[in-house]
């Protein structure tokens, strides 16, 4: 954890996605993350999102496939905008 938080210092991203539930309650558990909404947190003033993890989508949500990719990609121009 602390290496993350050490290259999110460095490389100062807007937003930065959580692939997966282990992924997302580590991050969570560990952080003193601001609840934004159902799928959003703000800390250090970079929104972090949580997401499905990529084989987890391939393998049992395929036919969805298409329109998450969609939001996600839809969701960073959104934030981005914002800012």
């Amino acid at each position: 954890l602390c290496k993350l938080l050490e290259e999110i210092l460095v490389i100062k991203p807007q937003v930065v996605y959580l692939f997966g539930k282990q992924v997302s309650d580590f991050i969570i558990k560990n952080t003193e993350l601001e609840k934004v909404s159902n799928f959003e947190y703000n800390f250090w003033n970079i929104i972090f999102v949580l997401a499905y993890h990529p084989s987890y989508m391939y393998i049992y949500k395929r036919k969805e496939l298409d329109n998450y990719v969609n939001w996600i990609v839809l969701r960073i121009l959104e934030i981005l905008w914002k800012r």
